[in-house]
């Protein structure tokens, strides 16, 4: 079976990507996160923008081309379970103008997006979780913007294999450190890390 052919979901699997595509009222009271349900997930979102791009005008059918690769590629990164050196530096490399690449540093709450152009790379991080704090102190909807900070770095930089595998290392040492950005609380009398509120990039 190859690696984009769709898995049969168990239930548990099943509710987690309903719950992440539709939101329901009912949210699960706890981390429902694993690598099996992200990959899950991943490989639905991938297969349901595959099967609509067939369908789109004609006008649009690079943009749509342009959305499903970067959804193969995110498939590519949950699919080993971990960011993977390696396959940044190849998914970089590989890299066209116009090509979008987008990753999730889980321990930092926060996604990169690297956007190709004719002379530079757009890169782009935002939130990808609010605090608790700010969810529960919103009175009525919360507001965020995304994306958030940008630079834009040469091409001539960008496609320097050195600089290809220092930002692989970055990233992948960002997906597993956790920073002082991680939330604590009081426990005990002892400060602890909060696991159930979302770290600040």
């Amino acid at each position: 079976m190859s690696a984009l052919e769709s898995d049969v979901l168990n239930g548990e699997t099943l509710k987690y990507v309903f719950t992440h595509v539709f939101c329901p009222l009912q949210l699960p009271d706890g981390n429902d996160h694993s690598p099996t349900n992200d990959r899950s997930l991943s490989l639905e979102v991938y297969h349901s923008a595959s099967d609509y791009a067939q369908h789109v005008d004609t006008s649009a059918t690079l943009q749509w081309k342009c959305i499903v690769e970067m959804l193969r590629n995110i498939f590519e990164t949950t699919r080993i379970g971990e960011l993977d050196e390696t396959l940044i530096v190849s998914q970089i490399q590989a890299m066209q103008v116009g090509d979008v690449v987008v990753y999730y540093i889980r321990a930092q709450n926060a996604a990169v997006i690297f956007r190709k152009e004719t002379e530079m790379t757009l890169v782009e991080s935002f939130e990808v979780s609010p605090s608790t704090a700010q969810v529960m102190g919103a009175c009525g909807k919360l507001l965020c913007s995304y994306p958030g900070p940008a630079i834009a770095v040469p091409n001539k930089i960008f496609n320097d294999a050195v600089f290809r595998s220092e930002l692989a290392n970055f990233l992948t040492a960002m997906n597993e450190d956790i920073l002082d950005a991680t939330p604590t609380t009081m426990k005990a009398g002892s400060e602890v890390n909060e696991s159930r509120d979302t770290a600040h990039p």
